[in-house]
């Protein structure tokens, strides 16, 4: 508005009728009276140059605000920091949901964890987490790339059927290569230390699932399922496929180093 009003200031030749006791409206038809009926012209021309500046103006900011690119090695490191900060959360988190569910102290939890009687508290706090802790590290790092941060992630309409019967067939001839990865990780060697920590942790997982399966309507049996296997499933491939494996392949342009490095990464986090 500024700048429309400073150039209608700069035609002082089409405000000649309002000065001689006319109307600028007056004006606008007051060629036959041979007064400057085309004093006007500059106005409405200037003004329509600015709606199109303006325009074009909300144009470029708008393409600018879609365009929002980083390189790649930034965007992975905008991914880790957000993924540190949301483990630390998640892990933060299970305590209130803990003392709400249940009316324990934390500092029982570990112990009191495997009791069958706070088994609701476990499964939520499962699923909080694990939302927390690789979903939304993955959204927001989409976000902060993209403006379209779902299809980034790989969210498309609709799933081509040769595409979904190839996946299905790699998955059921890969089984027998997982069982000898499986034993070639078990030859790894480690220390004692930390093997003796590794037990423990699969230990404590291990009873952690048997306690979520333990199920006696089939809802609980759903319920269990979804926790187990389809929502972890879904929200880390979101993180490691969608976000991560997407950022590493466009960093070095190379599809099966970008798989095979978060596949690295995925099997050391679990």
């Amino acid at each position: 508005l500024l700048m429309n009003s400073l150039n209608m200031r700069s035609a002082p030749l089409s405000l000649q009728t309002a000065r001689k006791g006319g109307s600028l409206t007056s004006s606008i038809g007051a060629r036959r009276s041979g007064n400057s009926g085309s004093d006007m012209l500059p106005i409405f021309t200037t003004f329509k140059k600015n709606c199109k500046f303006n325009h074009f103006r909300r144009v470029f900011m708008y393409e600018n605000q879609q365009q929002r690119k980083f390189e790649p090695g930034i965007e992975f490191l905008i991914l880790i920091g957000i993924f540190l900060a949301c483990l630390l959360i998640g892990s933060i988190s299970a305590f209130p949901i803990w003392i709400i569910m249940t009316g324990k102290s934390v500092f029982t939890m570990q112990k009191d964890m495997f009791d069958p009687a706070n088994i609701n508290a476990l499964k939520v706090i499962q699923v909080v987490s694990t939302i927390i802790i690789f979903f939304i590290p993955a959204v927001i790092t989409a976000r902060i790339i993209s403006a379209r941060p779902f299809e980034l992630l790989g969210f498309r309409k609709g799933v081509k059927f040769n595409r979904a019967v190839a996946a299905i067939l790699i998955m059921l001839c890969a089984l027998p290569l997982v069982g000898f990865l499986a034993e070639i990780n078990k030859a790894i060697p480690i220390t004692a230390g930390l093997k003796k920590m590794f037990d423990a942790m699969e230990s404590q997982y291990a009873e952690q699932v048997k306690l979520m399966a333990t199920f006696k309507t089939p809802v609980d049996y759903i319920v269990a399922l979804f926790i187990i296997a389809l929502m972890p499933a879904v929200v880390e491939e979101v993180f490691f496929r969608g976000a991560m494996q997407n950022i590493i392949m466009r960093w070095f342009k190379i599809p099966w180093l970008a798989i095979f490095i978060t596949g690295l990464i995925f099997s050391a986090i679990h």
